[in-house]
């Protein structure tokens, strides 16, 4: 009598919103620079690439160009939004979909959600969120006693987020899911950035500071 084939070894995916027009920031702030000699957005990348997730996707604007062949540079797969999307919510149902009829993963893989304007995101964090991943739950950081990014979600799930109201966010799924929460130190939280103070909080540079701008920035 032969044996029975193993489970299949879930594979890990990411969907990467970058479609904002970041307008309380002058310029592109995806293209501003880091450290390294990088900007934000390929020291995100570097992350995603170095980590134990198969594909990663970056939805963002058809019309934006530069970000689409840098993400491309960088070994990320595009999701081109054909119309402008009202809120993250719906960017992330899109590259999804896209994500869905690309590579048709299986009930037993994960996708990663997280913003791509996260500078000091980094592989340790993303193989230990993928390293805790169960079956039908929402995998999320909690650093000290606040959950943060990135989230992981089960396969299984994602018609739940699909499922979501138009004044529903994706911060219902901790209500309508099993969370399966991951223990981080406080001070290991990442964070994103909406202002120019943001941006140099994660740098730690006083606000008097003005790094040069990157030629990625518009």
């Amino acid at each position: 009598m032969s044996e029975s084939a193993p489970p299949a070894r879930p594979q890990f995916y990411a969907v990467i919103p970058a479609a904002g027009h970041a307008r309380r920031m002058v310029g592109n702030k995806l293209g501003i620079p880091w450290r390294n000699g990088c900007t934000v957005l390929e020291n995100v990348l570097t992350a995603w690439r170095e980590s134990c997730v198969k594909k990663w996707i970056v939805v963002i604007r058809a019309e934006d160009a530069r970000t689409a062949e840098v993400c491309r540079s960088q070994g990320a797969e595009v999701c081109l939004l054909p119309s402008e999307t009202p809120d993250m919510k719906a960017t992330v149902q899109a590259g999804l979909h896209w994500l869905e009829q690309e590579h048709a993963p299986g009930e037993e893989d994960f996708c990663f959600i997280a913003p791509a304007d996260l500078p000091r995101l980094g592989e340790a964090l993303i193989n230990t969120v993928a390293a805790a991943a169960m079956p039908g739950r929402l995998i999320a950081p909690l650093f000290g006693d606040r959950h943060g990014h990135p989230l992981c979600l089960s396969w299984q799930l994602v018609p739940l987020v699909h499922a979501l109201e138009r004044d529903e966010g994706l911060d219902t799924l901790f209500r309508r899911c099993e969370v399966h929460a991951v223990a981080m130190p406080a001070e290991a939280r990442v964070r994103d950035m909406d202002t120019r103070a943001e941006y140099l909080r994660e740098l730690g540079l006083p606000d008097n500071e003005r790094p040069e701008s990157s030629v990625h920035g518009s």
